[in-house]
């Protein structure tokens, strides 16, 4: 009896991993499937600031060099995840094709609709 409470903080810490494994598992999945994560987003907000940011605005609300990216009619309100990938690989305007991967256009598409979803930053 001693070591009953050994035997349930046991279990409870193999429930834990189980659960962590399943929830990693789902998030490796979601990815691989190209959904847009809190994951890619913060992802992407890294390569929006290294990549976009000097003309588009490190909050993506414009510059005298480029359009905002965000906002009513802006590109992350009114195009799809795909369309905003495509725009920035092929290049729009007076922008050049970007070099990205596609994991990494889509984490760009992802951080855009996250500021978008909260009004900009």
């Amino acid at each position: 009896m001693r070591y009953h409470w050994m035997r349930q903080g046991s279990a409870l810490a193999i429930g834990v991993l189980i659960l962590a494994g399943i929830a990693a598992v789902m998030s490796i999945n979601a990815r691989a499937a190209g959904l847009d994560t809190a994951g890619s987003a913060a992802t992407g907000m890294t390569i929006f600031d290294f990549e976009c940011a000097s003309c588009h605005g490190y909050a993506a609300e414009g510059t005298d060099a480029a359009p905002a990216l965000v906002g009513d009619g802006a590109p992350a309100d009114v195009l799809s995840t795909e369309d905003i990938g495509c725009r920035v690989a092929e290049g729009f305007g007076a922008m050049p094709a970007a070099t990205l991967s596609d994991r990494d256009l889509a984490d760009v598409a992802a951080y855009l609709r996250e500021i978008q979803a909260f009004g900009g930053i």
